[in-house]
């Protein structure tokens, strides 16, 4: 049984109109994304896939072993990444990178007064606003997680 409310996993509920245009805009940043974030990050990106992330790890391994060079690793796990996307920065950086009045404005459409409700013993809560977060299950969400996460890396 779940008995942490950090167990549980929200669903996001979107209209076939939303789907269509965050679709739509997926495809347009799919177009650009290869100029804006850099090839160390393989997530959600055409042409680009996690096993090139292994080889190139597996590549510096034996290369450190080869040469007898010590190396450190260091594995993060971004817990309920999706989830921790800032609003305010994940905007800074898409008018930073400018991308076009069409993709920022449609986003910003898309995220504006975004909100919650929670549903418990069948009883909806008031509204819960979201300043955090992309939306999961959406086309569009690993190219801007990417984009997010870019300035870090």
């Amino acid at each position: 049984k779940l008995r942490s409310v950090g167990a549980y996993r929200p669903i996001t509920l979107t209209n076939v109109d939303y789907k269509i245009f965050m679709k739509v805009l997926a495809e347009r940043l799919q177009g650009v994304i290869n100029l804006i974030v850099g090839p160390h990050q393989t997530c959600g990106i055409r042409g680009r896939t996690i096993v090139t992330n292994v080889h190139i790890a597996r590549s510096i391994l034996e290369c450190c072993d080869a040469f007898q060079q010590k190396v450190a690793v260091l594995q993060v796990d971004l817990e309920k990444a999706f989830d921790r996307v800032s609003h305010e920065i994940l905007f800074s950086i898409l008018e930073h990178v400018n991308l076009g009045s069409v993709l920022c404005d449609g986003l910003r459409m898309a995220y504006h007064n975004c909100a919650t409700s929670l549903v418990v013993n069948k009883s909806v809560s008031e509204r819960i606003p979201l300043f955090s977060s992309v939306r999961q299950g959406c086309p569009l969400s690993p190219l801007l997680f990417c984009m997010f996460l870019e300035p870090f890396c």
